[in-house]
């Protein structure tokens, strides 16, 4: 056979590529549609493959989560309750209402942290699930507190009405407070009378300053501001009808004007040192609360306050409110007052 002729048989021969290759056929791969069709082809297998997976997966959460939500595994045998003292653990349960074989993983916590802390006795609840079959409670309970007032005063029967006012404002102002949920279970009156103590009248206060020096009775004090007041106050002890006079006796007192303000208000009474808001807790301004940040603080203000037992001399200076006061403890009723202004230069 000719050299110069091919034959199908003749697999070894290659054509020549005789044709000149234009610049849009230049470097043009041969086959490269079919490579494109098996990429494609291997995608779809993958992704029918994560489809695939992520249906089975599903399948077999569900059927799990409801295996976990059904299975009487999970179900609650035990609630311990932990930091009860004052409280018995059947109290704290029984607000719980958990019933024994709830699912663990349907218990709804957050009620029953709420029915928890509905009790007078809890300041704070937390409920914790401890598998298979445990919850525990953890409590704080409230602070029990005792307000003490000293002297029955002047009755020698029963407690009398300034008791029962101071005992009454004081109670307000616990139980409105704005720091901690406070229930007041009862309040306890205990009196124990040594004496006969009576009434105490105010009858005369004489005063004095660096500008005036020699006590005597004001009705005006000029004052250096910053400098002290001095005071002595005569106090008559009241005596049932028909008895004999009792003598004075003087109670000393100091007051230091505040280094602001023109003209003060200096009031000489029982108790308050202003005759307003009886029973506010402020910080020298009359407004509840002010300056107090805890419940603590609360009380130790309410135990520091002035009672009626106390002579008190307040001054309060305008413009600007600004007020300072002293007192002394009589161990009676002080009734009646005196005022004197002042001038602070």
């Amino acid at each position: 056979m000719p050299s110069g002729l091919t034959s199908p048989r003749n697999r070894d021969a290659v054509l020549a590529d005789l044709g000149e290759r234009s610049a849009f056929v230049d470097r043009q791969r041969v086959g490269r549609p079919r490579r494109r069709r098996a990429a494609r082809r291997a995608r779809l297998r993958r992704l029918a493959g994560f489809i695939a997976l992520t249906g089975l997966s599903l399948v077999v959460a569900l059927a799990g989560g409801r295996w976990l939500l059904t299975t009487q595994r999970f179900a609650v045998a035990r609630v311990e309750v932990r930091g009860a003292s004052r409280m018995s653990p059947e109290q704290v349960m029984a607000a719980a209402a958990i019933p024994r074989g709830t699912n663990i993983f349907r218990l709804d916590t957050t009620n029953v942290i709420d029915r928890i802390e509905a009790l007078p006795e809890v300041r704070r609840a937390d409920v914790v699930r401890e598998l298979p079959d445990r919850v525990v409670i953890s409590v704080e309970e409230r602070r029990p507190f005792t307000l003490v007032r000293h002297n029955a005063y002047y009755s020698n029967f029963d407690a009398t009405a300034p008791t029962i006012g101071e005992m009454a404002g004081y109670l307000n102002q616990i139980i409105s407070n704005p720091f901690e949920k406070v229930h007041v279970d009862s309040v306890d009156i205990q009196s124990t009378i040594s004496q006969q103590a009576r009434p105490q009248t105010i009858t005369r206060v004489l005063s004095a300053s660096s500008l005036a020096p020699k006590l005597k009775s004001r009705s005006l004090l000029p004052a250096r501001r910053g400098s002290l007041v001095h005071l002595r106050v005569y106090l008559r002890p009241q005596v049932a009808l028909g008895q004999p006079q009792a003598p004075e006796h003087a109670v000393d007192l100091t007051v230091r004007v505040p280094r602001r303000g023109i003209l003060g208000v200096l009031t000489v009474t029982g108790g308050r040192p202003n005759l307003g808001c009886a029973f506010c807790i402020g910080e020298e301004n009359g407004v509840p609360y002010s300056g107090l940040k805890t419940f603590d603080g609360l009380l130790s203000r309410l135990n520091a306050k002035p009672r009626h037992s106390d002579l008190v001399a307040g001054l309060r200076m305008f413009p600007g409110g600004l007020q300072a006061s002293a007192k002394s403890s009589q161990h009676a009723v002080i009734v009646g007052g005196k005022t004197i202004r002042i001038l602070a230069q």
